[in-house]
């Protein structure tokens, strides 16, 4: 058995993926998950206000709890981004295999994910890649299988002058550091020595991120390619074109081709 989790997975998500894990049934693939383990109650009080109470906790067979107990650092998503190692107490699976508590499930195998570039994330939130898919889907009776479909050039360019006609609005990485120097400069009383240096600054960024929607083209084909599928074979037809880029699907079936190392991880030899 493989188990996929993300930051995403919680609750009851998280107990069937720890039980797996905590019997050495199977290997658990993926990113840590949420870490969501509170039962609660909402308590109704006097002036139309309410009390959510917390009554129970998820426990799982090595005894761990699945709540995250410092949110101090966080994903966007809400996700904890870091666990001290101070805060987390150390279990063992049923062949001996050392996992701890303290913030959700860690799997057997890490998969790294990049993670999306402002201009993405702001394309999506923006809505821009879903308007965009529904104009597709109405000027185009049909598309190729979904792991046949790929975003052409052509489209890709007629997406990126349909972003054009909009008012894509983001801040990337860089600019919000360079938005700390000057407070910080500012602060120091040193901006009227650094104000130049930092002008020149913001010209070079401003200059890089009017190509974002060139350099970061790949990962935004795939969000297009994702959304447009959707709309023409729904649900399976999104899964069926993501399996042969899905780095957790990928790292399964290798792993569960590998007989060896299969029983190597729920050993605890690796």
């Amino acid at each position: 058995i493989a188990v996929l989790i993300d930051r995403g997975s919680a609750s009851a998500a998280e107990i069937v993926a720890g039980a797996i894990q905590d019997f050495d049934r199977g290997v658990v693939i993926g990113e840590r998950t949420f870490g969501k383990g509170l039962v609660q109650n909402i308590v109704p009080l006097a002036y139309n206000t309410q009390l959510k109470v917390t009554v129970a906790k998820y426990y799982i067979p090595s005894g761990r709890c699945i709540q995250a107990i410092d949110y101090a650092k966080r994903h966007e998503d809400g996700s904890v981004a870091e666990i001290p190692d101070s805060l987390k107490i150390e279990f063992k699976t049923k062949n001996g295999r050392i996992v701890y508590d303290g913030g959700g499930i860690e799997p057997d195998l890490q998969t790294e994910k990049p993670y999306p570039a402002s201009i993405t994330i702001a394309l999506m939130r923006q809505f821009f890649v879903f308007d965009y898919a529904n104009k597709f889907y109405h000027n185009n009776e049909s598309i190729d299988k979904p792991d046949v479909f790929e975003i052409a050039e052509e489209i890709y360019n007629d997406f990126i002058e349909f972003v054009n006609q909009g008012d894509l609005s983001y801040k990337t990485s860089s600019e919000k550091q360079i938005e700390r120097i000057i407070e910080a400069a500012k602060e120091d009383d040193y901006y009227h020595l650094l104000e130049e240096h930092i002008a020149n600054l913001e010209k070079k960024v401003e200059k890089t991120k009017a190509k974002d929607i060139f350099t970061h083209s790949d990962e935004i084909k795939m969000l297009l390619k994702d959304e447009i599928i959707g709309r023409y074979y729904f649900v399976r037809g999104r899964i069926k074109a993501s399996l042969g880029d899905d780095i957790d699907v990928l790292t399964a079936v290798e792993t569960l081709k590998n007989t060896e190392k299969y029983t190597e991880i729920l050993s605890g030899n690796i």
